[in-house]
């Protein structure tokens, strides 16, 4: 049947879109946490997250909503796509600037918003608990704008991916539990911070989103003017 193979594919688009999304999602994170320990390491001072925080963010707080990613629903134009050759990459040009340009950007806000609390005299244990909060908000925030390559978030149906929604959730109590929660404080060794300082943690993952956006935005029209 001709719509068997249709559909075969179709999923099997998707799913290389889905990968591509997982991988743009993992790989965003993990280049901020490098730029953010070498920078410290260059410049001499005190590491902004501790290995504890780093396992934390990657094995608990993205893990659930990595998982729900892959089982994101297709793209409605996928099926207009050219077929790729089998030599194309996953980690293409659009991959690439997504994922070290915008990554680059955002690390250097967190590595000055790290930076910024040192000079302000903050106590160490502080900074770091509100550079930990920042890193998972951040990574909490983009994956909704890495759900789709080819629209603007606010194009989105936030609702057709109730284990995103469910996991995004879950992950975001997590973190206010190892921000607050006296066992996870001893393990992450975090402190509790002021509701207040939880407005430029915040602040920051809506840059982070609006960065990816516009990146987005470039690839978007650039390919609206090569049809």
């Amino acid at each position: 049947n001709l719509a068997t193979i249709v559909g075969a594919v179709e999923g099997g688009r998707n799913i290389y879109e889905n990968v591509r999304k997982v991988v743009a999602y993992l790989l965003s994170g993990s280049w901020k946490e490098i730029i953010m320990i070498v920078g410290s390491l260059v410049l001499g001072l005190p590491l902004p997250v501790l290995a504890a925080q780093i396992l934390w963010i990657n094995l608990i707080e993205d893990s659930l909503p990595n998982m729900a990613l892959a089982f994101d629903p297709g793209e409605p134009h996928v099926m207009k796509e050219r077929p790729r050759t089998r030599s194309s990459s996953i980690m293409d040009f659009e991959m690439n600037t997504l994922v070290f340009g915008v990554g680059v950007i955002g690390s250097l806000l967190l590595f000055g918003f790290y930076f910024y609390l040192l000079k302000q005299g903050y106590d160490l244990a502080y900074t770091r608990t509100l550079v930990f909060a920042a890193l998972g908000t951040n990574m909490l925030f983009s994956i909704y704008s890495i759900r789709s390559m080819h629209r603007y978030i606010w194009h989105i149906n936030p609702f057709n991916n109730r284990l995103l929604l469910g996991s995004t959730f879950v992950s975001a109590v997590l973190l206010i539990g190892a921000v607050y929660l006296p066992p996870l404080q001893h393990i992450l060794r975090t402190v509790s911070i002021a509701a207040g300082d939880w407005l430029p943690i915040v602040g920051l993952g809506i840059i982070n989103l609006a960065l990816i956006e516009i990146v987005k935005a470039f690839f978007i029209r650039r390919r609206v003017h090569a049809v």
